[in-house]
C-alpha cells in the first residue's frame, strides 16, 4: 500500500521529494483529495507505506511542517496515521 504526506503547497512537496530522494527513498508528487487538503494549493509525496517510517526520519530535519500523513486503503479511501 502507499502513504501519502501531505505539505501546504507544490513547493514543499517537490523540496520534500528531493530530500526523500537523497536518503534513498523514492516518491511522486500528488494532488491529494479535496478531503485531505488544507487548502487549494497544497500537495502529497506518495511513498510506499514500507518505507514511510525512513520518509518521516529523513522529512524530520525539514523546517516546513507535515499537514497530514495518509494510509491509501485498498478502496482507494485514505485513512489518516496519527504522528
Amino acid at each position: 500500500m502507499n502513504c501519502l504526506i501531505i505539505f501546504k503547497s507544490l513547493t514543499f512537496a517537490q523540496s520534500a521529494l528531493q530530500t526523500l530522494k537523497r536518503s534513498g527513498i523514492g516518491g511522486s508528487i500528488i494532488k491529494p483529495p479535496v478531503s485531505l487538503g488544507q487548502g487549494s494549493c497544497s500537495h502529497g509525496v506518495q511513498v510506499r507505506e514500507i518505507d514511510l517510517g525512513r520518509a518521516r526520519k529523513a522529512l524530520s530535519s525539514m523546517s516546513m511542517s507535515i499537514l497530514g500523513v495518509y494510509q491509501q486503503l485498498p478502496q482507494g479511501r485514505y485513512r489518516e496515521i496519527l504522528t
